[in-house]
């Protein structure tokens, strides 16, 4: 269960008015039927829609829609082309949809508890092109929301008055060999896509209407072009917020209080490095949130492990007389123009065990007030025993296997996702 809190568009809900969204499954489907012919499933009644003005990729686009709420219960479906983040009253709830290809086009469903008042969903829509990870695929772009009951006109696409505005202050470049898991580098400019405000909302366009095909084309034979969705069965990855590990080198003494969730300010004219030792292996979100600093350049540098003069990497748990190994410099850049609480992340997770620092400040100090990781993976544990007694490194071993197969787990199992 997700619990969402609500800020939004200016105003700001009761303490108490919390809502709360739960993960449901559809009802799987095992084959295609009259899939896309006929209605077959509650999302089929809804329309795709997208900006009327963004053909082009990379496109970041921002759809919104305000509604009114009883307080009665209602369930969504939701899906994207190529991927969403959607927020309820400026709150995460998910992100998805989860990798399948223009004919098994995969659709999240949640039930949504509101307290009764004015709400607000929003979704974020990324269509990142030749920057996607591997084996994205895409149609064209789209977002379609489908909810039940009394919220249908309130809500659903093609019949709702759905909002759209195009983001400009993230670009990404193309992915390079080795990191085809991860997709292109990513630049923001201001604040990071998710908080961006578009310059100007529009209304939606429709870009596939809902299924309405007669009997008679049905008898032809024909089905309309274009996605065809299906429910997906596999649970949400896992958003698990933290900040593990340590700072090994750099101005330790500066940046260390942010591993303890304080903020740190760097002056101006400023310009570091340093080396944040994850203590294990992650795939994850980066996400820091400053303030002031205007013209402040971060970069954030993911590294499985560190390389020597020569190009080696040796032991993993040191930073000693070690760098970024050129050939797989996997970085994303962060810019402020100095305002408050303007957070930062990536359109895609990141892998590693270290997170190379970089920071040069202009003019102005730059107060960080949070570095923080989003761990993201499926969410598979240990579930059986196997015991090597009496040889104690066992243990040890099994916790090392645990964790890559745990890493190698998201929407689609990986070999290795640094250099997938």
């Amino acid at each position: 269960m997700v619990l969402v809190g609500a800020l939004l568009c200016g105003w700001q809900a009761a303490a108490a008015d919390v809502a709360a969204v739960t993960r449901i499954f559809r009802t799987p489907r095992y084959e295609r039927g009259r899939l896309n012919q006929v209605v077959c499933q509650p999302v089929d009644e809804a329309a795709w829609i997208w900006h009327p003005d963004v053909t082009d990729s990379p496109a970041f686009v921002r759809f919104r829609r305000e509604f009114d709420s009883d307080g009665t219960p209602f369930e969504i479906d939701v899906s994207a082309d190529e991927r969403f983040v959607l927020f309820l009253d400026g709150r995460f709830v998910t992100r998805g949809p989860n990798r399948g290809w223009t004919e098994n086009w995969q659709y999240q469903t949640y039930k949504v508890e509101v307290a009764s008042g004015r709400h607000a969903f929003e979704a974020v829509v990324l269509r990142l092109g030749t920057s996607a990870p591997i084996t994205q695929m895409s149609y064209r772009g789209g977002f379609v929301l489908k909810a039940s009951d009394g919220y249908d006109a309130k809500l659903t696409t093609g019949k709702a008055a759905w909002q759209v505005g195009r983001l400009s202050g993230t670009s990404v470049g193309s992915k390079f060999v080795g990191h085809g898991a991860m997709g292109g580098r990513a630049t923001s400019v201001g604040v990071g896509f998710e908080d961006e405000r578009p310059a100007e909302w529009k209304v939606a366009a429709l870009v596939a209407q809902p299924i309405k095909i007669t009997p008679q084309r049905f008898d032809w034979g024909l089905r309309r072009p274009g996605w065809m969705l299906y429910p997906s069965e596999i649970p949400d990855q896992i958003e698990r917020r933290q900040t593990p590990g340590a700072f090994k080198s750099g101005p330790i003494d500066l940046l260390s209080p942010l591993m303890e969730g304080k903020s740190v300010t760097v002056a101006a004219g400023t310009k570091l490095t340093a080396c944040w030792d994850l203590q294990n292996y992650f795939c994850y979100y980066p996400e820091i949130r400053v303030s002031g600093g205007k013209g402040s350049r971060i970069v954030l540098h993911a590294a499985e492990a560190l390389v020597d003069a020569e190009g080696k990497k040796g032991r993993r748990d040191t930073c000693v007389g070690k760098t970024i190994n050129p050939h797989y410099d996997m970085y994303d850049t962060f810019i402020s123009d100095g305002r408050s609480s303007a957070r930062f992340t990536t359109p895609w997770w990141r892998c590693g065990r270290w997170i190379v620092l970089e920071i040069e400040t202009g003019d102005e100090p730059l107060t960080i007030e949070s570095l923080d990781i989003l761990e993201s993976r499926y969410p598979c544990e240990l579930q059986s025993a196997f015991v090597a007694s009496p040889d104690a490194s066992f243990e040890a071993i099994q916790r090392i296997c645990l964790r890559a197969m745990q890493c190698c787990n998201h929407e689609m199992l990986m070999d290795c996702p640094f250099y997938e």
